[in-house]
């Protein structure tokens, strides 16, 4: 509790008092709180108390790459890696996924991709959706089609979030017409059912590269009514590419 509400100091001594109770719980709940909070050398020390006192689960070591990543704190993170080569864990998805994550999270894509590319015989699709969100997120969104491509080539079914990362990458590199063919081909090749997240991907789009007639049509196959945050894009991008009658629409459902 205290950790989570970053009264370190309460948590800190409240710690220490445990000298003789303290599992792994206690050591997962300190060292993600602390990297979740970019408080990285502090929990780098703890992570070496730990050691001398039992080992750290693969699950404690995950947490504290997830923690390292959404700081973003590299340091903590390569040293969390070493660890685990050091000590001999069996690394599986669930841990390189975390890997990668952190790295590409952390600006460090290369270690990332070395990371991925060790797992060439047992990668599932957890890794290859962290490795495709890796891509866009440090600007090598063409990469995302590639690996979507050799994703398929090993038999791997894409999901959801697999399909938000190549609609994101669509967005970045300005393919309107292919956003639109992955877009389509989730439910009518891959039995995907879009998500609000999905569609609001298409929109923005369409919004971005002033693609406004192909926006109306699209609207018409929504099965929702849109939220503010795409009425506003929608109306935004109205304006900026004079298409009124558009804008007039989601000025109106804006006001209602």
């Amino acid at each position: 509790m205290y950790g989570k509400c970053g009264a370190f100091g309460s948590a800190n001594a409240l710690f220490r008092q445990m000298s003789e109770l303290r599992d792994e719980v206690s050591w997962n709940a300190l060292l993600t709180g602390l990297a979740r909070v970019g408080r990285s050398e502090q929990a780098l020390s703890f992570f070496e108390g730990m050691q001398l006192e039992a080992k750290p689960s693969k699950y404690t070591l995950a947490t504290l790459l997830a923690g390292c990543a959404n700081v973003p704190a590299l340091g903590l993170g390569k040293a969390t890696h070493g660890f685990l080569i050091r000590n001999g864990y069996d690394v599986d998805d669930v841990l390189r996924g975390a890997m990668v994550d952190m790295y590409s999270k952390c600006r460090c894509f290369d270690y990332a991709i070395k990371v991925f590319e060790e797992a060439a015989a047992t990668r599932d699709l957890m890794l290859w959706n962290s490795m495709i969100r890796g891509c866009y997120r440090n600007g090598r969104s063409k990469e995302v089609f590639e690996l979507f491509m050799a994703m398929e080539d090993e038999g791997v079914k894409p999901d959801h979030v697999t399909f938000l990362g190549i609609l994101r990458a669509c967005i970045r590199e300005g393919h309107v017409e292919l956003g639109f063919q992955y877009f389509s081909s989730m439910s009518t090749k891959y039995f995907v059912l879009p998500q609000v997240e999905h569609y609001d991907c298409m929109v923005e789009l369409y919004c971005k590269y002033g693609c406004l007639r192909q926006l109306e049509e699209f609207l018409l196959l929504m099965p929702f009514d849109p939220p503010v945050q795409m009425l506003t894009r929608i109306n935004d991008a109205s304006k900026k590419y004079g298409w009124r009658k558009l804008g007039e629409w989601a000025a109106k459902r804006l006001h209602e």
